[in-house]
């Protein structure tokens, strides 16, 4: 079995680690791939991942960062759409996998919904044999101002697979969450909401995508968009080129 996981910056994985780890355990080949450059820090964050990786059984050499090889920018990946889908259609069809898994069409920062909606548009051009999953990582459905709903799916993105956690791997995964000092600010955000989830909400929650159009991941303001990162209307204008019939130097 062979499973590849895209993320947008190094730390998105604490999204799916039980997931990642159970590839892990079970022999599988897993190739983890991370498609921004992680700003100013990036070396240092190249280092935080690599080690939570490894903890999880991830080998370095499984581990690519094409967005530190090409310089496609934290929180911009959009303006590289292009380059990184053709990226990912060489590299994808050349390690044949079963599974891919990447962070859920969810309006929750702009460079997380490049990643899905590249892997969607890669899956078409390869006619891919695959099967692609999305996990949820945060969004600002049916919240205000600054606040966030942190690993709950959309509904409107489909049925959910629930796998349930032990209580010794939530608490695992939660310590994982520490293990990012560099992204401190974020985290202190992130980690309280995150560990809830994993201590009281115990599953690694999974949606099918489906290989369509995607619109507007939810109604009303994008989480992204209070934020200020990038507009919907941005976003989709970068993302509605097509990868693949575009002369792009």
């Amino acid at each position: 079995m062979k499973a590849v996981f895209l993320f947008a910056h190094q730390d998105d994985e604490y999204g799916i680690f039980a997931c990642l780890h159970d590839h892990c355990l079970q022999g599988d080949t897993v190739s983890c791939v991370y498609l921004t450059d992680g700003g100013s820090l990036a070396q240092i964050r190249k280092r935080e991942t690599l080690a939570v990786l490894t903890d999880l059984g991830v080998r370095s050499w499984q581990v690519s960062f094409p967005g530190m090889d090409y310089g496609w920018h934290d929180g911009n990946l959009h303006r590289h759409y292009v380059d990184c889908c053709r990226w990912l259609v060489a590299s994808l069809g050349s390690m044949a996998p079963q599974h891919v898994y990447v962070p859920a069409w969810e309006g929750g920062h702009p460079d997380h919904d490049t990643v899905h909606a590249a892997a969607v548009a890669c899956a078409q051009h390869l006619n891919a044999s695959f099967r692609l999953w999305q996990f949820p990582l945060y969004n600002g459905y049916g919240c205000s101002g600054p606040m966030f709903r942190t690993m709950l799916p959309l509904s409107a993105n489909g049925s959910v697979l629930r796998h349930a956690i032990s209580l010794r791997l939530r608490l695992y995964y939660t310590s994982l969450c520490l293990r990012y000092p560099s992204q401190w600010k974020s985290w202190l955000g992130l980690f309280l909401p995150v560990a809830l989830r994993y201590v009281f909400g115990g599953k690694q929650l999974l949606q099918e995508v489906p290989l369509s159009q995607h619109g507007k991941p939810h109604a009303g303001r994008l989480y992204y968009e209070r934020r200020g990162f990038c507009t919907w209307e941005s976003l989709k204008a970068a993302l509605q080129t097509n990868p693949f019939e575009v002369n792009h130097e």
